[in-house]
C-alpha cells in the first residue's frame, strides 16, 4: 500500500499543475456561456492563455527543460497558437465591434502594434468586402 502514497514531489507537481490547468477553466467557463455572446472575448481570453503558457513554458525552459511538463506546456502553446491562425480574423472582427472592447482592448492587453493594424485592416478589409 506504501507504494501508491505520493510523495511530496508529487504532491508538489499536482499543485503545480492545479495551477496551470486553473488557466484553461476559467476561459472555458466564461467562453462556454449560453445567454451572452462570446465570441468577442474568445480574442482576450486568448491572448492572457497565450501569455501564461509562454510564461510558463520560459520557466520550464530554464529550470526543467527535459520535464514531461515542460513538453506539454510547449504542445500546449503551439496547438493554442495553430488555433489562433485559423480564427484570428474573426474573432478580431467580433472584438472590435464590440462597444466594451474596439481596438482599446489590444492596446490593453499591451499587443505589438503591428497587431493591432493587422485586426484593424482585417475588420475594414472584410467590411470593405462584404458592405
Amino acid at each position: 500500500l506504501r507504494s501508491y502514497l505520493l510523495s511530496d514531489e508529487d504532491w508538489t507537481l499536482l499543485s503545480r499543475l492545479q495551477s496551470i490547468l486553473d488557466i484553461f477553466v476559467k476561459a472555458t467557463e466564461h467562453l462556454s456561456g449560453s445567454s451572452y455572446p462570446t465570441l468577442s472575448v474568445q480574442l482576450p481570453y486568448f491572448a492572457v492563455l497565450a501569455s501564461r503558457l509562454e510564461q510558463l513554458v520560459e520557466e520550464l525552459r530554464e529550470t526543467d527543460p527535459d520535464s514531461d511538463l515542460f513538453y506539454a506546456l510547449t504542445q500546449a502553446w503551439i496547438k493554442l497558437d495553430q488555433y489562433h491562425a485559423q480564427t484570428a480574423s474573426s474573432q478580431a472582427i467580433a472584438t472590435i465591434l464590440d462597444p466594451q472592447y474596439k481596438l482599446q482592448i489590444f492596446r490593453n492587453l499591451s499587443w505589438r502594434e503591428e497587431w493591432i493594424t493587422e485586426a484593424q485592416t482585417s475588420f475594414i478589409q472584410t467590411y470593405n468586402d462584404q458592405y
